[in-house]
């Protein structure tokens, strides 16, 4: 057998950063793996398409408007807010050479939603709260639409 494998990640990228802290990021990644077989003759075609648009924030010198002892609590480092959201369709499709009918076996759109918060307590703690959001739609009736979702804190020490 062959296989070809392409993979264009990104093919078209830009990340803008600018001076009062917003960053924007759109993304479009595609890969297709061919795959022939010669016993049975047949070709197996596999492809991926995907848009991914981020924006986020950063700043410093944040009050938040909850109280601790009486006073607003001030947050002096960096305070970095992240949301990105991707769509991927993806497509496993069987192409027979002799007869030119092809048949799609298999395939899937997903939409990923990942909003966070980090902020540098200081150069050694981070903070981080994350949320993450999975959907998966089938091409096929061979499987069922799936979900998955996670969230949490991360405190990350760095030893130096």
């Amino acid at each position: 057998g062959i296989s070809i494998v392409e993979r264009l990640t990104p093919l078209l990228g830009i990340d803008v950063t600018m001076n009062n802290g917003l960053t924007v990021k759109l993304e479009y990644k595609t890969d297709r793996n061919l795959q022939l077989n010669m016993r049975n003759l047949q070709m197996v075609e596999q492809r991926n398409k995907e848009w991914v648009v981020g924006a986020g924030f950063r700043t410093s010198g944040v009050r938040l408007p909850i109280k601790y002892n009486g006073k607003k609590i001030y947050l002096s480092n960096d305070l970095n807010f992240r949301f990105d959201f991707s769509i991927r369709d993806g497509a496993t499709i069987v192409r027979n050479i002799e007869s030119d009918e092809y048949i799609p076996t298999a395939g899937i759109r997903s939409v990923n939603i990942r909003p966070s918060i980090d902020y540098k307590i200081n150069d050694n703690l981070n903070f981080r709260m994350f949320y993450n959001r999975n959907a998966n739609e089938p091409v096929t009736s061979n499987s069922f639409p799936t979900a998955l979702t996670d969230f949490g804190i991360t405190l990350r020490y760095t030893m130096q």
